[in-house]
């Protein structure tokens, strides 16, 4: 197992960060959060450039619901180390969840430039700029995604989200339909959108 990998790297050098790391990972899969916070920290005392270890504290940080904690874990990341793909949308995450929207947006859209195709950045991108009440923004953004990536199951399911909210209602299940033709495990999720656009229908035509 991964663990038992780690503990016997460990036995040959107690302060081996890497097999820290992997400690704290499967630690973290087994729900033990606590654990894995502190072998993660242990690691950064013994090896304090292993970017992973705070990208991966940072995340289970979040787990935890330690959002200002995790934050700073990134903010040391992006400023002592070449800025990457990875550390700017977990930035951007915190800062979505944190509830400072405008951040939000500026951080997914650094994250898009550097990866035209990273679909997490544009689910996050359409989500937190629906919050802001940005609905055209929002619909921009699914377009781009979807132009970029024809496949993007996720990304036609938000865009038939965002179409419903601007009361596009032939749009909305175009696009709802294509989401659950390119991903059939999208269905379960898509039932509640359904039911919300057949209500939405039905008090219409009433």
């Amino acid at each position: 197992t991964m663990e038992a990998a780690a503990d016997q790297a460990l036995k040959i050098e107690a302060k081996n960060a890497e097999a820290l790391c992997l400690k704290a990972e499967a630690r973290r899969e087994n729900g033990d959060l606590l654990n894995a916070i502190a072998l993660l920290t242990q690691a950064t005392m013994n090896d304090p450039n292993l970017e992973s270890a705070y990208l991966l504290r940072a995340g289970t940080l979040v787990l935890m619901g330690q959002l200002q904690n995790a934050e700073e874990d990134i903010d040391y990341l992006l400023e002592h180390f070449e800025i990457k793909e990875d550390y700017l949308l977990r930035k951007a995450e915190i800062r979505h969840m944190r509830g400072d929207l405008e951040q939000a947006i500026a951080y997914f859209i650094k994250v898009k430039e550097a990866n035209p195709f990273n679909r997490e950045a544009y689910l996050g991108l359409s989500q937190a700029y629906s919050e802001n009440h940005q609905l055209d923004k929002a619909l921009e953004t699914d377009n781009e995604a979807i132009d970029l990536i024809q496949d993007f199951a996720a990304g036609y399911k938000e865009r038939g989200r965002i179409k419903m909210l601007l009361n596009d209602k032939e749009g909305a299940l175009k696009d709802l339909k294509r989401a659950l033709a390119l991903d059939p495990h999208e269905g379960r999720e898509l039932e509640g959108l359904f039911s919300n656009l057949d209500q939405y229908n039905a008090e219409n035509k009433e």
